[in-house]
């Protein structure tokens, strides 16, 4: 398909229908459908049946327009249609003497078209009368153009006179035609007879080009083109472009030799290094394809798009006796030694020439990267001298970057080494810089100001330095930041390292530009080698300047050993609370405990490393006692911390205070706890201690209706008995005994002693209240409770309620007080939850709601009620002074009418 053609016609039918364009463009589309056709496209039929479908909508618009016709007459004929073409050609020649004297040229058509009809139809005798009326009617126009471009076309077709043919299309160009259909009898004469091309002349040049650009065109008149451009000298080169892309492309499809010269010459006549062109230049190498200076473009072209792989046999003859400029030779340098595995050869045999020419750039400070690789050399063959150091020195960390916009006027780089970033301005695409390590981040600005994307490519021109080499600019007196951490990063790679050394990598911390990162990075090193070296004193002065919370876990593992070593216990339990004590060994963790006790640190870390240590079996120490003063937690933690001591057989008499002490303000008591009071009491019977915990006792009975063992019975009865005056603890005694049903060596002597008190008194005691109710409360009554609702004056409510122990709701009938209220009283006990709600006559819940007597309030004692519940409250609160005013107050209320009072 040819594709140009195919998209001017579509151009031209995206023009709109027949009524809607003016006559040229459908002129236009009519020509350009026939060209289409003759030039064989996939679609030609198609175009033709367009073509007559449109000249016929012309003609009925403009019935008199003859062109209109004779084209309508051309399509019949090549459509095969000939009864409408004669049909039609006898109309026209029904008006043919004023057609002729009005129209020549059109005259001269109707004779061509009827040489054609007659051709067509096997009419020999009328195709040689009308054949000699087209010659004579050609001579009247005085040699039309076009008439001589349709002479040429019998020529060929009917006659087959190739070379005459081609003679008349040369008149007809030299007359001015340039005509389309020119062209395409010119390449359709060539495409039948490439031999045409043996004698070249402007008309078959432009010939060509038109069948090159229209695809019109056959390989066989490319390939004789192709013949004729190699002959020729550089003058008579076409000097279009497209020459270039055409032949390019047949070359793509046919591999052609004779393409491949051609293409050549042209590259290298037009001075071609572009992609394309290299790519023809390596397949002309490798096909011993020679033109002259191709070697020089060859390499010219490599260098511009950067392409190292090259034929050996090109290196080498421009490595011998080439006069190349330095950039190419460097270039062709580098690519020998980036390749030495296969041009290894050819560095032997030239490494005299090398080393003379890389010297010879260094000291004419040429930079790039190409001139890096041949330092790079020098460096690793040992061949830079003392006096070559100056000249190295402003290479030894510079990068080159190359940027992909020529828009890009400068960079701002910033490196994660430095603390302020470098501008550095853009020439030709590329800047130069000099850095300790590539940038963490790059700004490209545009000249009017803009950011730019970072598109860009940096390289170092000296890749790799030995260490050795920084080490002799060092003794030279040389100074530069990038030098200093270039070598101090070395030497902290390093598993041992000198006290130089480390002197240079604390002077480099020291220098100003370094970024806060890389000072970090330093004082993080220096922190972990000296917390290793076991100078904890010199690590603590870089690890106080560091944030622990960003080390890494083997530098912060050293910082905590640090911490403990410098007795900062607290930090260091901080620490270890967050990476846990894995990595530490048993004998490291008891160190720190010991310390930690020595300092006397309370800190719940160390008590869990006590525990940690105990689990391990070791129990050797004085840390051991420290953690029995020390421990905290609930009851059960400390009961079984306990055990675990006794286990080893362990001491625990703190222990024991502690957990009997808990117990009392925790208001808790078990089998183990009572042990533990007994075992305690039976050591220290003379202790004060015990004050609070017989009160305590006093309260499980009394309050709690505690069941205690016989063994604790007994201890408070020796109390009692040592001290009468504690009648509390009486009265307790004797709850107990009612409770248990226990009997005891000396509870008859206690009986004895508080029967006379109790009468003396006149108490009934004890006195178990029991509600006579479904639920047994652990306190007296407070004042009844008023609930209030508002509703209609003809309604009846009632009110619902029970507490937290019953299942069924209880009713009590709602009293109207006027006004919309209605109301009810509820006697409610301490610690009591009331549910409730209020209902109509209709079966309508009004009201819903909790009441929950939550805290208790001293009031002032009116009556019994406000002196029972202070009582409670005091005796709650182990204010037994109190308690004991409220019983004496209570006794005097009720002595007149012989009632008790519930303690």
């Amino acid at each position: 398909m040819i594709k140009k053609i195919e998209y001017l016609i579509e151009q031209c039918e995206k023009q709109g229908p027949f009524e809607e364009i003016g006559w040229k463009r459908r002129y236009c589309r009519v020509g350009r459908y026939w060209i289409a056709a003759n030039m064989e496209v996939l679609h030609s039929p198609y175009y033709l049946l367009a073509a007559i479908e449109e000249v016929k909508q012309s003609i009925q618009f403009d019935p008199v327009n003859i062109n209109l016709r004779l084209t309508l007459v051309q399509l019949y004929l090549d459509t095969n249609h000939f009864e409408q073409a004669e049909i039609l050609l006898q109309s026209i020649e029904k008006d043919k003497k004023r057609l002729f004297q009005e129209a020549p040229r059109a005259g001269g058509i109707l004779l061509y078209l009827k040489c054609l009809y007659a051709f067509y139809t096997a009419k020999s005798f009328k195709l040689k009368r009308y054949w000699k009326q087209f010659e004579e009617q050609l001579a009247l126009t005085n040699n039309d153009p076009f008439l001589l471009v349709l002479n040429g076309r019998i020529l060929r077709m009917i006659f087959e006179k190739r070379k005459q043919a081609l003679d008349v299309l040369y008149q007809s160009y030299e007359k001015g035609g340039r005509y389309s259909l020119l062209y395409i009898e010119l390449n359709s004469l060539l495409m039948a007879d490439p031999s045409l091309l043996n004698e070249m002349n402007p008309i078959l040049l432009k010939g060509v080009q038109w069948g090159i650009r229209y695809d019109f065109i056959s390989k066989e008149v490319i390939e004789k083109f192709c013949f004729w451009i190699v002959q020729q000298p550089k003058e008579n080169y076409p000097r279009s472009n497209e020459w270039e892309r055409a032949l390019y492309k047949w070359y793509q499809k046919t591999n052609l030799g004779s393409i491949l010269h051609a293409l050549c010459k042209l590259y290298i006549y037009k001075e071609r290094t572009h992609m394309q062109a290299m790519e023809i230049y390596r397949k002309a190498w490798e096909e011993q394809v020679y033109s002259y200076q191709m070697e020089r473009y060859y390499l010219q072209g490599a260098y511009k798009n950067k392409i190292e792989d090259l034929p050996f046999s090109l290196i080498q003859s421009q490595l011998i006796g080439s006069q190349l400029p330095l950039e190419l030779k460097a270039f062709l340098y580098h690519v020998v030694l980036k390749n030495l595995n296969i041009y290894g050869l050819l560095y032997a045999e030239n490494q005299k020439s090398f080393i003379t020419f890389a010297k010879q750039c260094l000291k004419q400070n040429k930079k790039g990267i190409y001139f890096g690789t041949l330092y790079q050399k020098l460096i690793e063959e040992e061949l830079i001298s003392t006096e070559d150091l100056p000249y190295l020195w402003d290479l030894l960390f510079l990068y080159n970057v190359q940027v992909c916009s020529s828009e890009i006027e400068s960079i701002i780089i910033q490196n994660r080494d430095m603390a302020e970033s470098q501008r550095i301005s853009i020439k030709d695409k590329q800047g130069w810089a000099i850095l300790s390590t590539e940038p963490s981040s790059l700004l490209c600005i545009g000249k009017k100001g803009d950011i730019l994307p970072p598109q860009y490519n940096m390289v170092k021109i000296i890749s790799r330095i030995p260490m050795n080499l920084l080490e002799i600019y060092v003794k030279e007196g040389y100074h530069s930041l990038p030098l200093h951490i270039a070598l101090t990063r070395n030497s902290m790679q390093k598993e041992f390292i000198s006290s130089k050394e480390l002197q240079y990598i604390e002077e480099t911390l020291s220098i100003h530009g370094l970024s806060e990162e890389l000072q970090n990075e330093y004082k993080e090193w220096l922190a972990l080698y000296y917390a290793k070296q076991k100078n904890y004193k010199k690590a603590k002065e870089y690890y106080d300047q560091l944030p622990l919370e960003s080390l890494q876990l083997e530098t912060l593992q050293e910082g905590i050993r640090t911490m403990i070593y410098t007795k900062e216990f607290e930090e260091a339990f901080l620490w270890l609370s967050k990476i846990g004590i894995s990595w530490l060994e048993r004998k490291e963790i008891l160190t720190i405990v010991e310390k930690s006790v020595q300092a006397k640190i309370n800190s719940p870390y160390k008590v869990y490393l006590q525990k940690y240590l105990l689990t391990q079996g070791m129990t050797e120490g004085d840390w051991v006692d420290d953690l029995q003063q020390s421990v905290v937690g609930a009851i059960e933690e400390i009961l079984q911390l306990k055990s675990q001591l006794d286990a080893y057989g362990i001491l625990t008499e703190p222990l024991a205070w502690r957990i009997l002490q808990q117990s009392v303000l925790t208001r808790q008591w078990n089998e183990d706890i009572e042990r533990i009071f007994i075992q305690t009491y039976q050591k220290n019977q003379k202790s004060r201690k015990f004050e609070d915990l017989i009160s305590f006792c006093i309260y499980l009975i009394l309050h709690q209706q505690q069941m205690l063992q016989n063994a604790t019975i007994e201890i408070l009865e020796s109390l009692f008995l040592q001290d009468k005056a504690q009648l509390l603890l009486g009265y307790a005694l004797l709850a107990a005994y009612g409770y248990q049903l226990i009997e005891t060596s000396k509870s008859h002597e206690v009986i004895d002693y508080m029967i006379p008190v109790l009468i003396q008194n006149q108490l009934h005691f004890p006195w178990l209240h029991n509600i006579k109710d479904k639920t047994q409360y652990i306190s007296y009554i407070e004042k009844n409770v008023s609930f209030l609702c508002t509703a209609s004056s003809k309604d009846r409510l009632w009110f619902y309620y029970k507490n937290q122990e019953e299942d069924k709701y209880h009713s009590l009938p709602m009293i109207y007080i006027g006004m919309g209220l209605y109301t009810v009283s509820l006697p409610v006990f301490y610690q009591e939850e009331i549910e409730y709600y209020l209902q109509n006559q209709h079966g309508t819940i009004i009201e819903q709601d909790i009441y929950h007597r939550m805290e208790f309030v001293l009031t002032k004692e009116e009556d019994s009620y406000d002196l029972i519940n202070n009582g409670l409250l005091y005796y709650s609160l182990f204010q037994f002074n109190e308690v004991e005013d409220s019983i004496e107050e209570g006794i005097l209320f009720y002595q007149p009418k012989n009632q008790g009072i519930l303690l």
